[in-house]
């Protein structure tokens, strides 16, 4: 079995920190984010739920960098890929709803910018390490 890239590896374990400091963020810290972005949706429950999931998936991409080869992580980087399509279709789709404040607005902006920069990098990488293998 084929060991994936150190630059992936990299990529990998950082969209798991990332995923990580979001998740946290959003299930432990709920009030303090709405009270931040001033928010009109305020449902707590929905918003720690997309917060375990975030811990997840930062646990899961944080092991995937560590220790599996490509064969054994194919599947999940592409299950990753299309959670990041539908994450930013769904942020992007945001914007047709209720009026934004300008602090939800601009953290919806860069949720699609973090999204997008991961979905063109875990492209990129699993594009070469297929021509590997």
């Amino acid at each position: 079995m084929a060991e994936i890239s150190k630059g992936f590896k990299i990529i990998i374990i950082v969209s798991g920190a990332v995923a990580l400091f979001y998740g946290i963020w959003w299930t432990f810290l709920t009030e303090a984010y709405y009270t931040m972005i001033g928010g009109t949706n305020y449902d707590p429950p929905s918003v720690r739920g997309q917060g375990g999931t975030l811990i997840l998936l930062g646990i899961f991409n944080l092991l995937a960098g560590l220790r599996l080869e490509w064969d054994r992580m194919k599947y999940y980087i592409q299950f990753g890929m299309s959670w990041l399509v539908v994450m930013i279709i769904l942020n992007i789709v945001n914007f047709f709803g209720d009026v934004m404040t300008p602090a939800a607005l601009m953290l919806t902006w860069m949720n699609i910018a973090i999204l997008a920069a991961f979905l063109v990098l875990f492209v990129y990488f699993y594009l070469q390490e297929e021509k590997k293998s």
